[in-house]
């Protein structure tokens, strides 16, 4: 059976933060560069979570894990 790992990214105002480590990944008018780099890392967007506002405030990836 295939077993995954998820990274959650959150949404700031102005960039990205991995929120399992609270590091900044980048900013906002990065988006495609950063979202390019986890894609490189074996990251697949899986969901993404909207405010009441449909502004963005997570973004979920995964990645299979290798057994």
């Amino acid at each position: 059976m295939q077993k995954w790992e998820y990274k959650v990214i959150k949404v700031h105002r102005v960039s990205w933060e991995d929120s399992d480590t609270k590091e900044s990944i980048g900013r906002h008018e990065e988006t495609g560069g950063v979202f390019n780099s986890l894609g490189q890392q074996g990251w697949e967007l899986a969901a993404t979570g909207f405010d009441a506002n449909g502004n963005p405030v997570t973004a979920v990836f995964k990645r299979a894990v290798e057994a």
